[in-house]
């Protein structure tokens, strides 16, 4: 299972490792994170560069759960304070969970978006090479976003730089298996 986290108010690394202990706080487990990126922000351009990451995750429970405790994660380390798509201390997004196809009311996976936006996909390919292939049938009409050559994204740290938690390899995601989809 795979989250993505960022921040681009405060301490945005602090948001991040926070957002990160929140999580194993809680019993989700983080096998491995990619490295940190700074990116400029994508929708609303009028705010702050963000620091971005995923994390591979065990997490023994629904995914509309994992949900309700992402988000509960995000309002503690302070929430969006101007809204949706702008400025935030901590997002936290879930991306994948093996070859699970999910929609509810709250919740899509794989996340709608996460195919139009250089900072979700980069991170992620660091731990899951040929996401975009195995996936590739979930691609929105037109594949990327007409802006994706204009995203910037930089990496600034290695995962064991930015997260105090070990990276371990090759550990098996959880109830989540296979990326394969079906």
């Amino acid at each position: 299972m795979y989250l993505s986290l960022g921040s681009n108010l405060g301490d945005r690394l602090e948001n991040l490792r926070g957002a990160a202990g929140a999580l194993e706080e809680r019993g989700i487990r983080v096998v491995r994170a990619s490295g940190l990126y700074e990116t400029a922000p994508v929708g609303w351009k009028q705010q702050p560069d963000f620091y971005n990451a995923v994390l591979e995750v065990e997490a023994g429970m629904t995914l509309p759960r994992l949900l309700r405790l992402v988000k509960e994660i995000e309002q503690e380390r302070g929430g969006r304070p101007e809204g949706a798509g702008r400025a935030r201390y901590a997002d936290v997004d879930v991306l994948l969970c093996g070859a699970v196809v999910f929609s509810s009311a709250d919740l899509v996976v794989p996340h709608p978006r996460m195919f139009e936006r250089r900072f979700v996909l980069e991170p992620l390919a660091e731990l899951e090479a040929g996401v975009s292939d195995a996936w590739g049938w979930a691609l929105p009409a037109g594949d990327r976003s007409a802006d994706w050559e204009q995203q910037r994204v930089r990496r600034v740290a290695e995962a064991e730089e930015w997260l105090a938690t070990a990276s371990r390899r090759g550990t098996e995601v959880g109830r989540c298996g296979s990326l394969t989809p079906p």
